[in-house]
């Protein structure tokens, strides 16, 4: 995204997106189409996730929303579960919470995060 020079002028913090990259080109950010992983069952997801730098290492984290609340509880009530983005090897994460009403959940990524660079 471009950030609008306005906003700059102003103070605004810039919105990360799906193309929000960090130092050195990394992106940051990826909000997209994905593929969650729970007892070897593939479920589309739309994911929004980041990267964030703790110490001196990375860690990843951010939602999943499924396509339906069934789909949402399998991924969350699963401890075995990763996380697929195009053709990279998935990754695996753990979840944290389950919201039935918007078939979202909030997960927390182990190891590499699988997108960036």
């Amino acid at each position: 995204m471009d950030a609008d020079p306005d906003d700059a002028q102003r103070g605004a913090i810039p919105r990360l997106g799906r193309d929000a990259v960090g130092h050195y080109g990394a992106m940051t950010t990826y909000d997209g189409p994905a593929t969650a992983i729970a007892s070897g069952i593939e479920y589309p997801v739309t994911a929004s996730l980041a990267i964030a730098s703790r110490g001196n290492g990375k860690t990843w984290h951010g939602t999943l929303t499924a396509e339906d609340e069934r789909a949402a509880w399998e991924i969350f009530d699963d401890e075995d579960t990763q996380l697929r983005i195009g053709d990279r090897l998935p990754e695996d994460f753990r979840s944290a919470s389950f919201d039935a009403h918007t078939a979202e959940v909030v997960i927390q990524g182990r190891g590499s995060a699988p997108f960036g660079y």
